[in-house]
Order: C-alpha cells, then structure tokens, then sequence
C-alpha cells in the first residue's frame, strides 16, 4: 500500500453521508467536522485509507469501520400476501415509543441498530406491513438514527457535484458534465498552454491542473486588482509538480507586457521598411542611370562653339556649346568620343596647301 492511497494530515476529503450528502473538510490532528449530529475529530483519519466507510458510534464522538455492507439488491420475495392498502397512517398511534423514550436510549449509549430494531418491534403497522415496505421503513429511520459516511477523494468531477449541491450560483451553475465538455473543447491536456479567466472559486483551475498532470503552463488571470480564488485549487491534493504550472496574475499586467513586447516588434518593422525602402530607391536610380546615358549619346553635340538646337537647352554659361549635361561618368566617356570624331572629321574637310603656297 502506497502513500498515496492514504489520507495525509493537510489533505482535504470528501464526507459522504448516506450517499445523498456530500461535505469537503480539511484533515488536521485538532480540527474537527459535522458528521449527521455530531462534531468529530478528524484527526482520527489520519492514517486511513480512501474511499473506506464508517459509521458513528453511539455517544458521536467516533468512527467505526464498517466491515460488511447490506446488498443493493433488495430483498428476495417469493409471494406477496401482504397487502398495504388497509394501512392508515395515524402518526403517533402506531409508535408505541414517544421522542422521549428514544431520546433516553440515544442517550444511554444504545446503537443505532438497537433504536431501529425497538422502533420495528413497537410499531403496530410494522408486522402488516409488505416486506418491501418493511425495508422503506428501516432505511428510512436508518438514515435519522445512523450515520454512515464514505471517504471520497477529491477529484474535479466530485469538487464540482459538491458545490454544485451546496452552492450552485458560486460556479455559475456549472455541472460536473459542462465542466468535462468545457475541458474538452478547450482542448486542455499535458504540454498545453493555458490562459484561463474565471469566476467559480478556482474549479476551472483545479480542473485544468489535473488534466495537465504538470505539464505545460496555466497561468490564472484575475480582474479589478483582485487575486483569483484559488480554493478549489487547493482542495484537489495536486502534488507539487502539478501545482508548479500554475501562476497568478492580473489582466491589466498581462495587457502592459504584451505592450512591452510589442514595441521591439513594432521597431524592427520600421526598420524593415526603411530597408526595403532604401533597396527600392537604389534599384530605381540603376535603371535610370543606363537611360541617361543613352539619351546623351544621341543628342547632336556643339562643334567649334556653335551649339545645336538640343544642346541649346542646356546652354547655362561659359562653354556650353561645347558640353552638354551628362548624369554618370559613363555618359561623359560617351561624349568625349563623339566630340573627339566631330573633330577629326572636320580637320579632314580641310584642303591642304599647294606646293607653290608652301614656297
């Protein structure tokens, strides 16, 4: 038998009484819990194992071990002779025992049992009674004469019928099947990250922790400044390593880092766009530097200072009729060999001088 499947001072367990009454208390060696009528240490289950059952003993102060249970099946009945009809249902009259005589067995120690079996043997309608309504009758003293309770261990689906019952409003009435499908759709498991805002006492948190076994990262997201209730998350009996995933914080924090976290993002776009930007103007000045230079290769160039009309335009002081404007170095090489054959075709258009004129 492991550790864990005994209850630990610190644990929270389930009290359930007659199946029909659910409670969830704290185990401590001092601390004592309402069990039917009475008060109990519940020291006393430290130690214990879980999902055992008990019955309180006669004076209330202990819990008794119950080692045999009754079958579920009912009674076995062969033939029905009895008939209830003629019954009447006359209160007092048909008890022979008063509160008072039942107060002073309960008082001088007498089981539940006992008192059960006294309040059978004085009934006058008990003997006339079917053997199915004879069984209706002690179940139903047994549940106001004996208390038996069960120790659940809590889960998030026992958490949630619990305050389910005790409280429906507190978790928005939230029931135990919404709350599975919730997990599901949510698509909640191990390695998950989960950003949760909630309102029903920590039940969403302690659910999702258990999901995730302690894996992945929950972080709880609280409003108005408030911390989220996290007391159904203590209630579940996480480990540590389960409840090492789990942070707390406010949502107003958590819309201030993503703005922290914007603005490096928001800088290396800017910076981006200067670059693509930078990288567009260069391509735009290659493309146009071929064009210019084209463009000044065919205009007809000045020779002996009398401009052309195209270079006429670009006349703008001394020696303009002998350059034109050019954009790139490229372009002036162009020039300065256009210019340079204008020149030599005009020596060779001159005559060159007799003989006689050279004498």
């Amino acid at each position: 038998m492991g550790a864990c499947d005994l209850i630990q001072e610190g644990d929270h367990v389930i009290f359930d009484e007659h199946g029909e009454k659910k409670s969830i208390h704290v185990v401590s060696r001092t601390g004592r819990a309402k069990v039917g009528k009475s008060h109990i240490q519940v020291g006393q289950l430290i130690g214990t194992r879980w999902g055992c059952s008990y019955k309180l003993s006669a004076d209330g102060s202990k819990l008794l071990p119950i080692t045999e249970h009754e079958p579920v099946s009912g009674p076995v009945v062969d033939e029905v002779e009895k008939d209830n009809s003629t019954l009447l249902d006359l209160n007092v009259r048909n008890q022979g025992l008063t509160a008072k005589d039942i107060a002073e067995m309960a008082a001088s120690g007498k089981a539940g049992e006992e008192i059960i079996e006294a309040l059978c043997s004085n009934s006058v309608t008990y003997a006339e009674k079917t053997e199915f309504a004879q069984e209706k009758y002690k179940k139903r003293k047994a549940r106001k004469y004996m208390t038996t309770l069960t120790l659940r261990k809590p889960t998030a689906w026992t958490m949630c019928e619990v305050m389910f019952d005790k409280a429906p409003t507190g978790i928005w009435n939230l029931r135990p099947d919404s709350l599975s499908l919730l997990l599901s759709l949510a698509n909640v498991a191990a390695y998950s990250r989960c950003l949760l805002l909630e309102n029903c006492q920590g039940l969403l948190a302690a659910a999702c922790a258990e999901r995730m076994g302690g894996y992945g990262a929950l972080c709880c997201v609280g409003t108005g400044g408030k911390v989220p209730g996290m007391s159904g998350l203590r209630q579940l009996n996480l480990s540590q390593q389960e409840r090492s995933i789990v942070c707390c914080t406010q949502l107003a924090e958590l819309q201030a880092a993503a703005q922290r976290l914007a603005i490096p993002e928001q800088q290396e776009a800017a910076d981006q766009q200067a670059d693509n930007s930078g990288k567009q103007d260069a391509q735009q000045q290659q493309q146009s530097d071929p064009q210019e230079a084209a463009a000044a290769a065919a205009s007809p160039m000045a020779v002996d200072g009398q401009p052309s009309s195209a270079a006429a335009a670009n006349d703008s002081g001394p020696g303009a009729g002998s350059a034109v404007s050019l954009g790139s170095a490229a372009a002036a090489a162009a020039a300065a060999a256009v210019i340079d054959d204008d020149i030599s075709a005009l020596y060779d258009t001159v005559p060159e001088p007799d003989e006689a004129a050279r004498q």
